[in-house]
């Protein structure tokens, strides 16, 4: 009898966690971003301001980070070896797609800066603890490993 491979293995990485948590970190980044735009008044002049310019901040990270977690799926056939580089491609479509279209969309679209990039931060800094969080517990999870302990001989405390 050999073990089940496919979505029912004991090992198999549920991937639509990852989406939905990049999903809920920019959605928080904007909101993180409007709403210390609204409380400091950053107002500016330009024609993209106030909650406006905070979606687009966000939008800069999520729209990335879909593309990275396509990267991620198509890249990854559930080996410990290839998911794990198949997550650092991922990650790394994402972190620099993210300021690609951070940069251009300063240039093009020219949104109140503060806001923007307030959210824009806060955003790829949520996607990125989430992602880093979710990814650590995958590989853990298709390498068999358990969680990580002690090294072996390492002092502890009130050891003797």
């Amino acid at each position: 009898m050999t073990a089940p491979e496919g979505p029912q293995a004991p090992n198999a990485i549920r991937t639509a966690p990852l989406a939905a948590g990049l999903a809920v970190a920019c959605v928080l980044g904007v909101v993180a971003g409007a709403a210390t735009g609204a409380f400091l008044g950053w107002n500016g002049t330009g024609p993209i301001r106030g909650p406006s310019a905070a979606i687009v901040g966000g939008t800069c990270v999520l729209t990335p980070a879909l593309a990275g977690y396509a990267a991620l799926v198509l890249l990854s056939d559930g080996t410990p070896g290839r998911f794990s580089m198949a997550v650092l491609a991922g990650s790394v479509v994402r972190l620099l797609l993210s300021l690609l279209f951070a940069v251009v969309t300063l240039l093009v679209l020219k949104p109140e800066p503060k806001t923007f990039i307030t959210a824009f931060l806060a955003s790829g800094v949520l996607a990125l603890t989430f992602e880093t969080a979710w990814s650590m517990r995958a590989i853990r999870r298709v390498s068999g490993s358990v969680p990580a302990g002690p090294p072996r001989g390492a002092l502890q405390a009130g050891a003797p």
